[in-house]
């Protein structure tokens, strides 16, 4: 293809032949530009949502079981299915969610699993 544009444009003399050129290279270093600005790459992957995740269970004092427990809020199971998961009694897991929520400072399952969400970036758990 370029070499049929500078055959075109040499038809024209110095001035075709100095845009054809001009035309090969810009196109040629457009097309990394273009490829950064127009194609959006996963900006986080599974290691760094785990990382996210360990550093928002550190800013907040979760212990361990509390973390465990979050995520299956947030994955939308009820506290009966997290006993039985866990398998620990249905007000150990009130006794945790109840904790959970004063060190975070929400008042519900919700605003816990957005307060995840915006501190971690994680999507899915």
């Amino acid at each position: 293809m370029y070499s049929i544009l500078l055959w075109f444009l040499g038809e024209f003399g110095f001035i075709g032949i100095n845009l054809a050129f001009i035309f090969v290279f810009g196109t040629s270093s457009l097309l990394p530009v273009c490829i950064k600005f127009f194609v959006e790459f996963p900006s986080k992957n599974v290691a760094a949502s785990k990382n996210d995740f360990d550093s928002f269970c550190a800013d907040y004092e979760i212990s361990k079981r509390e973390a465990e427990i979050i995520l299956e809020i947030c994955s939308g199971k009820t506290n009966k299915t997290i006993a039985n998961e866990l398998f620990i009694t249905l007000q150990t897991v009130k006794d945790h969610t109840h904790h959970i929520y004063t060190k975070t400072q929400v008042k519900n399952r919700i605003q816990l699993a957005n307060l995840v969400r915006e501190k971690t970036g994680m999507k899915e758990y």
